[in-house]
């Protein structure tokens, strides 16, 4: 049987942010985004949080507030690993930080990546600290799935032994942030049972691939497609037309401009890591921010 934490929590006056490494996280463009949110809204839904640096963003800034007795935010992601990790920080800090800073268990070295690779863990606190441990170890802390379902990420060969310092003070503050916030694992336009007029919306999906760029995609072992992106789109003008305040991004290609012609486009530049050749390339691409207000 696993019991909460009781022990107050330290680190109070740490702000919040992501716990993991995100291919596709929109911490290094969250000014852009931080500039084109609405002014005033009620609940704010994130349906592809992934390392949710808008959600630890806007919770820095107090923009989120429970109303009501409401949850000020709702977090969903199709990634059942991912979310549960948010599940557990959630309620069970103390535990997950005990369990990576055994250091013997959690070594920073090739062969306990690959063990803890293969591990089949049993609890929901044992998942949590695997997660985190192959997102901060793995090659370029990518979160890839064969097509049996498997984790199969290689090594990454960090550079530094102190990978973990940055663990106690991390998961407490994000523990506080999430106190007040509910949790999905669901396809992203399923959700609207919880979601009303006022919210505030943001979707940040597996990117559009460029003609002349590769994407990485793969975050299921579906992948994601043109039809994908059209879902997506179809969902914006449905929550658009419910009364939400609704923004999404994506790279700018032909399609997603033609999916979104009738509503506002940013355009602004990222820059990205793409491996070509087995050789890890920067690369600058054209995204879009577009919104509906």
């Amino acid at each position: 049987m696993i019991r909460r934490t009781k022990t107050p929590f330290p680190y109070t006056d740490i702000v919040a942010a992501p716990f993991i490494r995100w291919v596709g996280g929109k911490r290094k463009v969250i000014d852009i985004i931080s500039a084109l949110y609405p002014l005033k809204f009620n609940k704010y839904v994130e349906l592809f949080v992934g390392g949710g640096a808008v959600f630890y963003n806007l919770n820095a800034f107090g923009k989120l507030k429970s109303i009501n007795s409401r949850p000020k935010a709702l977090l969903n992601d199709i990634n059942k690993e991912l979310i549960e990790a948010y599940w557990v920080i959630k309620h069970y800090p103390k535990e997950i930080i005990d369990l990576l800073k055994d250091k013997d268990r959690f070594s920073i070295y090739e062969s306990t990546y690959y063990k803890i690779r293969a591990w089949n863990p049993t609890t929901p606190i044992e998942r949590c600290a695997r997660f985190i441990y192959l997102n901060r170890t793995g090659h370029r802390s990518m979160y890839r799935l064969d097509m049996n379902g498997d984790y199969n990420v290689p090594w990454g060969a960090p550079k530094y032994r102190k990978i973990f310092n940055y663990v106690e003070n991390k998961i407490y503050p994000i523990s506080i942030a999430l106190q007040e916030v509910q949790l999905l694992n669901r396809e992203f336009d399923a959700c609207e049972e919880y979601i009303e007029m006022g919210d505030f919306i943001y979707m940040d999906p597996p990117s559009d691939a460029h003609s002349n760029k590769p994407v990485f995609n793969n975050y299921t072992i579906d992948g994601y497609n043109i039809i994908d992106q059209e879902r997506v789109a179809n969902y914006f003008i449905q929550l658009s037309n419910k009364g939400c305040f609704v923004m999404t991004s994506n790279h700018d290609t032909p399609l997603i401009r033609s999916l979104y012609a009738d509503y506002f486009m940013y355009e602004f530049i990222s820059r990205t890591m793409i491996n070509y050749n087995g050789i890890a390339r920067a690369t600058f691409v054209g995204d879009l921010l577009i919104t509906n207000y």
